[in-house]
């Protein structure tokens, strides 16, 4: 039995998992207190956006701590959600402040 075509196919598959891009995120005050985490890696899809990292965290953590007013910070610069992001980014999400 020729096992080459098998192992070209498992060399193939491991290169995509290698491929991959994975991107850190950074959470700060009362949102890295209830994640229960400061950072984390997360795969990164082609051309995702603001928008998109956001759905995918909600989908992992739950909506409850990914409300619509949570603010995002891509670079240090506030980011809009049609932003496009890259494994090169520094991204953090931070719940809305407010003094007085």
């Amino acid at each position: 039995m020729n096992l080459t075509p098998l192992i070209i196919l498992a060399i193939g598959k491991w290169s995509r998992l290698v491929d991959k891009e994975y991107m850190k995120i950074y959470y700060f005050a009362s949102l890295k207190e209830a994640l229960k985490m400061s950072s984390e890696e997360i795969t990164l899809s082609a051309n995702m956006t603001v928008a998109q990292l956001r759905e995918k965290l909600v989908d992992k953590h739950g909506e409850r701590h990914f409300p619509e007013n949570i603010l995002c910070a891509v670079n240090q610069e506030i980011a809009h959600d049609n932003l496009i992001v890259n494994g090169t980014d520094e991204v953090a999400f931070y719940p809305p402040v407010t003094g007085g």
